[in-house]
């Protein structure tokens, strides 16, 4: 943006409001934006409403909520400026590029969709405006909504317009679940929730939120019970072959093989999303025990590249990213107790990436992998939760915010839990400090670290 662009707004402390109050402080949203202050330009002026185009997703983001303005601005007026975007037929034409006269629309709507429909209830031709000038209009255009959600994160929408709008930004733009979050005012983990019970097959759970009988967490237990019953009436349809004859021969039933890059995301976003607070469904005192003491594999390990290990235990400063452990110990004790573990499994395709890789201590680290192979329980129930110390109960759900990660991915997979037993056999051994510090010793001295 010019030094004259950025006087002008300086002095006019309406425009340099709404210029500040257009930027989010979160450098996740700008970078996934991909978009800076010398993108475009801000002024201010007065347009008619006749100029203006409102696309698609913003007049469906407000088709259950866009009347409750009409009284006040009849009797007001219009009293917040608009936020519009120049479109690139009016800017050619400002240019000079254009020599017959303009008929198309002037301006994309990006904030005030309400405020115009008032105005035109009320008879008010136009008003003021935030008018946006991208320098790559194409950009702009591509960004409309998405502006918009940012400008428009203190009004409230149904369920059926923060779907919809989940859904176009999803698809216009490469975000995270927990930067749609941000955009659609949800709470952390509430994306996942919502985008779980739109694409399932219960009907009555969708309903039950569309109509505001039910609040999204309330749907969402009631979406795990539904597929927990019917967990249950296919374990018993198949519990002739797999349980009784233990035929090991039998065909897998999942087909799904590999995660998506998409998926892959959402996953791993699950970290960030997890609020600490655990749920009835993550207590099970049953389900620790029991776990049979065999030895299988998953299929053809191999050591993490020693370059890719030191870069992993060098970013996590050498300490269990989940207890803090290891920090500020001597290098061969702290290394002696510490794993670099795959965030989505080996065996659910988790890749050897920076991403998906972190530093755990050694008792945190097989915790994870029985949390996993026993399909996300603690192994305890709540009130034997509750009796733990504080300690304690930072360490368990510390551990539980990484195991879910594993758990939703070997879900998605639909791996069954004899698949998941097998190949968590060998993670659920501890193992002891001298097997790790080796491997980690190495690792870092050979990608020239001195330890």
């Amino acid at each position: 943006m010019g030094s004259e662009v950025m006087d002008s707004i300086e002095k006019n402390p309406e425009l340099l409001s709404e210029y500040e109050n257009s930027f989010t402080s979160e450098e996740k949203i700008r970078n996934s934006l991909q978009v800076d202050k010398d993108s475009f330009t801000l002024e201010i002026g007065y347009v008619d409403f006749d100029d203006c185009s409102v696309t698609e997703p913003i007049k469906n983001s407000r088709k259950d909520t866009c009347i409750g303005l009409k009284t006040s601005v009849s009797e007001m007026g219009i009293l917040n400026p608009i936020h519009v975007m120049v479109t690139e037929g009016y800017a050619d034409y400002r240019a000079g590029k254009r020599d017959e006269s303009f008929m198309g629309f002037k301006y994309i709507v990006i904030d005030g969709f309400r405020r115009i429909y008032a105005g035109y209830k009320s008879g008010i031709p136009g008003c003021n405006a935030v008018i946006w000038e991208f320098k790559d209009k194409d950009l702009g255009a591509q960004l409309v909504t998405v502006l918009s959600r940012i400008l428009n994160k203190v009004q409230t929408h149904s369920w059926t317009e923060i779907w919809y709008l989940y859904q176009v930004l999803e698809m216009q733009s490469n975000l995270s679940p927990g930067t749609l979050e941000y955009l659609l005012c949800l709470e952390p983990g509430d994306a996942m929730k919502l985008k779980d019970i739109m694409l399932s097959s219960y009907d009555e759970v969708k309903n039950e939120l569309m109509s505001n009988k039910k609040t999204l967490t309330q749907c969402y237990n009631m979406l795990q019970k539904l597929r927990k019953e019917e967990d249950m009436l296919l374990m018993e349809d198949q519990m002739g072959v797999s349980e009784v004859e233990e035929a090991d021969q039998i065909v897998d039933k999942a087909d799904k093989t590999t995660l998506t890059d998409s998926e892959v995301k959402e996953i791993l976003d699950m970290e960030d999303s997890f609020d600490g607070e655990l749920s009835d469904d993550d207590f099970d005192e049953l389900m620790g025990n029991g776990i049979a003491d065999e030895r299988q594999t998953s299929g053809d390990r191999h050591p993490l590249d020693p370059a890719l290990k030191a870069a992993v235990l060098q970013r996590d400063g050498y300490c269990c990213q989940i207890t803090g452990r290891g920090k500020g110990l001597p290098a061969n004790i702290a290394l002696a107790i510490l794993n670099v573990h795959h965030k989505i499994p080996v065996h659910a395709g988790g890749t050897d990436s920076m991403d998906n890789l972190i530093t755990v201590c050694l008792d945190a680290h097989t915790l994870i992998h029985i949390i996993e192979r026993n399909n996300g329980k603690l192994g305890m129930s709540r009130e034997q939760f509750e009796e733990l110390s504080d300690e304690e109960k930072t360490f368990i759900v510390g551990v539980m915010k990484v195991a879910r990660i594993a758990v939703e991915a070997n879900r998605r997979l639909g791996r069954t839990r004899e698949q998941i037993r097998k190949d968590t056999s060998d993670s659920i051994r501890f193992k002891m400090p001298g097997a790790v510090l080796k491997d980690n010793m190495e690792a870092l001295e050979s990608s020239g670290v001195s330890v």
